[in-house]
């Protein structure tokens, strides 16, 4: 009796082998491109997933799997990286300058020079670097209500501001000791940065009773 149950289960265990490794060996091949129902009921078709996207074809292995890179980061690490290079040049520059105009407020007796942080209180601190009132500040926003009734005349009234802020820095140079012609170099690109880093830097200090 057990010698017909021995033969019987080993010939059945022979026959059932065959098709156990044939089901592992497909089931692997085709398990990428098997089609699976989600929780909707739709079917995913999991084969094709990743080799398409709402940006273009994108990179995967054979099976489909993993995304390549996207075009759109592509182009955006490239403004960012632009703009980066155009900032930090700008915020150098800024930072120069507000640090040579805290310098020129403490060698004039300036208070409250740390204001020009603000940006706004800019003009009002040079007139004050200049001997004047606070008030001639008010000068540098002339020429932005001509802007709406017309440029042409905005432009014109801006070139006086201008002017005027020229003259500021003239009398700038002379209450610290240099010469007021220097202060035409405000004007002048390049040398309008350099000029109040030679103010701040110097060794000259305030003249008292600066006659103009």
């Amino acid at each position: 009796m057990l010698k017909k149950f021995f033969a019987t289960s080993a010939i059945a265990l022979l026959m059932l082998a065959p098709l156990s490794a044939s089901a592992q060996t497909t089931g692997i091949a085709e398990e990428p491109q098997a089609a699976y129902a989600n929780v909707t009921g739709e079917q995913v078709d999991f084969g094709s997933f990743g080799k398409e996207s709402p940006f273009g074809q994108q990179g995967g292995n054979e099976d489909g799997y993993g995304y390549g890179p996207n075009p759109l980061a592509n182009i955006f690490a490239s403004i960012m990286g632009i703009l980066l290079i155009v900032a930090i040049p700008f915020i150098g520059v800024l930072v120069y300058l507000l640090i040579a105009f805290i310098k020129i407020a403490q060698k004039t007796h300036t208070p409250n020079g740390w204001l020009v942080i603000t940006l706004f209180a800019i003009p009002f601190k040079i007139a004050k670097f200049a001997g004047l009132s606070y008030w001639f500040g008010l000068i540098a926003f002339a020429s932005l209500p001509f802007y709406l009734i017309d440029e042409r005349l905005a432009s014109v009234v801006a070139l006086g501001v201008t002017g005027f802020f020229t003259y500021l820095w003239m009398r700038v140079c002379k209450r610290l000791g240099f010469s007021q012609w220097l202060g035409l170099l405000m004007i002048v690109p390049i040398a309008n940065l350099v000029l109040p880093g030679v103010l701040a830097f110097s060794k000259n200090q305030l003249v008292e009773n600066t006659q103009f």
